[in-house]
């Protein structure tokens, strides 16, 4: 049996222990991130000051939800982000449309991404003036109970699940609303709408309504607390949207945990256990839903991950691979030069005799030669080679020139480039083994597509994959990539037409069927050459780089201002009209969200927030005595 030391069981010292870890992996991310930077390293160490102070300004002593949420976004949607990537040296998932990863190029990014966590950190500090005291931590207060929701509480438990459960049903069978397609059913104005709010968040609301209302009544909510999870999955699976499930849970889950003392459970279930429920909803949400959007998307194919990677991979390989192999011809070409020299340096170090040792050692180490060949073999190596090409380079010169005109190769080859050679055979030869790996597999779909057995093999496969290795690949994205900031700010700021007018044009921008947004166009996004009838897809800009577009950073340090002071101050609304912790966490997370997808059509999400703070302004109506007064006179 293994035991854990004293000294990591006190709670004091293992905050020091937890915070000691967490300091050593930002020096790494920090360091890391510094020595991959294409840009000015002192650029990179402002950028890094403020955004780890916005992030340090969300979780020290929160000010309200939807700032912590707001700045743990836009820490992993920039900083992180561009850390790892400068780490790592991949490409961004994300279009960055212009964008050249050029010195200034991502100083004046890095500037843009400054100045707005600049305009976060201003508008915490001037709330923070203003509010004093935070209010992550409310009174459960039974006076803000409706007197009639005691007496009906079981009933209006099992419609509200049952509503959930019955409109999330007819909206994956109807295509209603969801997420990335155009709708199957188009009902009266504005049901449509109106349904995608509710998955999306009345229905969530609601829940944390009526859950507060248990916990002001000293109600236990051991069982009750699942029902978030149970929304959340359901949403999360109608609406075929990953992220609604986590936006759901977690809120709500830690408004709960930090009122936990005004709470009863009667079981006491350990926050863990909670968790662990957590966890294992999640997987099947992100294996089911992902399941569900390959198979939409792609009915016609084989819609497996797997065969789409291997699609991919072979696009570029086609690619890759002749002008590979052309560039070996132009290698070729030079290597003729090369010999001419070296084969007359090689042939002097064979035959001579009073060559010292350590001259000829010179000489192999500066032209490469194998220390464990004997000279005389590779001489003989060289004068055959020599030989070949001499023959063989008329033919070898006609195809170059026609690879430089095709490919756009240029005449020099830099020696880096020697590895070529070391490549190309290996790419060849998984090229030949994606092509008939692929025919094969579109054998079977030919068997299969119109089998409903097949169709059913081809879920279970896709189910199996996104279960374990598609689960980790999305885990890992979801760390890193699925976070919106840096790419954004990376397209829009090497876009040459920035000005107020294009911040204007984008403000007041329309959603029409089958247009592409403005930011596609800006970012170069592959989503605009979809059929726009059908799917609804979009590359999002969030709100530091849509300020931007006006091409001054005042203009964005303002916008992310107020923006900021809006999350403070909306949230504080919420507080003050419903008294409820688990809907200031929900409503916090909106906001969050909101600023940071904010970019694309802003005057729906001007809708969204429109209908989001109505609900809540009848959740307050409900909770208030002036209604009950109201009631009771109309009841005479």
């Amino acid at each position: 049996m293994f035991l854990i030391p004293a000294r990591f069981l006190h709670p004091v010292k293992s905050l020091r222990v937890l915070a000691s870890l967490i300091l050593l992996a930002w020096c790494v991310l920090f360091i890391g991130g510094l020595v991959g930077h294409q840009g000015s390293r002192w650029v990179y160490v402002v950028f890094s000051v403020v955004l780890t102070a916005v992030l340090l300004s969300g979780l020290y002593r929160p000010k309200s939800y939807g700032y912590l949420f707001l700045a743990i976004f836009f820490w992993l949607g920039f900083w992180l982000k561009l850390s790892v990537h400068n780490i790592f040296q991949y490409d961004y998932v994300e279009p960055v449309g212009r964008f050249d990863s050029s010195p200034a190029a991502w100083d004046e990014a890095l500037w843009v991404a400054t100045v707005a966590g600049m305009g976060l950190l201003v508008g915490r500090w001037l709330y923070g003036a203003w509010r004093g005291k935070h209010h992550l931590v409310l009174t459960a207060d039974s006076a803000r109970v409706p007197l009639w929701y005691p007496a009906h509480r079981r009933m209006v438990w099992m419609l509200l699940m049952g509503s959930i459960a019955v409109l999330a049903a007819l909206n994956s069978i109807y295509g209603i609303q969801q997420s990335g397609l155009t709708p199957r059913t188009i009902l009266v104005w504005p049901l449509n709408g109106l349904i995608y709010w509710l998955l999306s968040t009345g229905f969530s609301m609601a829940l944390a309504t009526i859950l507060w209302w248990d916990i002001c009544l000293k109600k236990d909510i051991s069982l009750p607390v699942y029902a978030v999870f149970v929304e959340a999955f359901l949403s999360t699976m109608s609406l075929l949207s990953r992220g609604i499930f986590l936006f759901h849970i977690i809120p709500q889950l830690l408004a709960i945990e930090l009122n936990r003392q005004q709470a009863v459970w009667r079981s006491r279930l350990k926050f863990l256990r909670v968790i662990g429920i957590l966890a294992i909803f999640f997987v099947i949400s992100l294996a089911v839903v992902s399941t569900l959007r390959s198979y939409l998307f792609q009915s016609d194919q084989d819609f497996r991950t797997m065969t789409q990677n291997k699609i991919t991979r072979l696009q570029i390989l086609q690619t890759v691979v002749p002008t590979f192999e052309e560039r070996l011809l132009i290698m070729g070409i030079s290597r003729r030069d090369v010999l001419a020299a070296l084969v007359p340096i090689v042939e002097e170090m064979v035959q001579s005799t009073d060559m010292p040792d350590y001259v000829i050692e010179r000489k192999m180490k500066i032209h490469k030669l194998s220390r464990v060949v004997p000279l005389k073999d590779q001489l003989g190596a060289l004068r055959f080679e020599q030989q070949w090409l001499h023959e063989n380079i008329p033919a070898m010169q006609v195809r170059a020139d026609a690879a430089r005109r095709l490919y756009r190769i240029d005449h020099q080859v830099e020696p880096k480039e020697t590895i070529l050679e070391d490549q190309f055979q290996p790419l060849a030869i998984e090229k030949d083994t994606l092509e008939q790996q692929l025919k094969a597999r579109q054998a079977e779909m030919l068997q299969w597509r119109n089998s409903p057995s097949g169709k059913a093999r081809l879920l279970l496969d896709e189910i199996a994959y996104q279960l374990t290795t598609g689960l980790i690949t999305r885990v890992a994205a979801l760390a890193v990539d699925r976070w919106i900031g840096m790419e954004g700010v990376m397209a829009i700021s090497a876009y040459p037409g920035k000005s107020v007018e294009l911040f204007e044009t984008a403000l007041t921008e329309r959603a029409g069927l089958g247009e592409a947004p403005l930011y596609q166009r800006v970012c170069q996004s592959i989503y605009q050459t979809l059929d726009l009838t059908k799917y609804q897809f979009a590359s999002l800009p969030g709100a530091s780089a849509f300020f931007y577009y006006s091409g001054s950073l005042l203009f964005v340090f303002a916008g992310m201002l107020g923006l900021t002071l809006g999350a403070l101050w909306s949230e504080h609304l919420v507080s003050y009209l419903t008294g409820n912790a688990i809907l200031c966490a929900l409503v916090g997370m909106n906001a969050a969200n909101a600023i940071a997808q904010l970019g694309v059509v802003p005057r729906q999400l001007l809708i969204h927030l429109g209908m989001l703070f109505l609900g809540v302004l009848i959740i307050g109506l409900l909770q208030s005595r002036v209604w009950e007064k109201i009631r009771r006179r109309t009841d005479r």
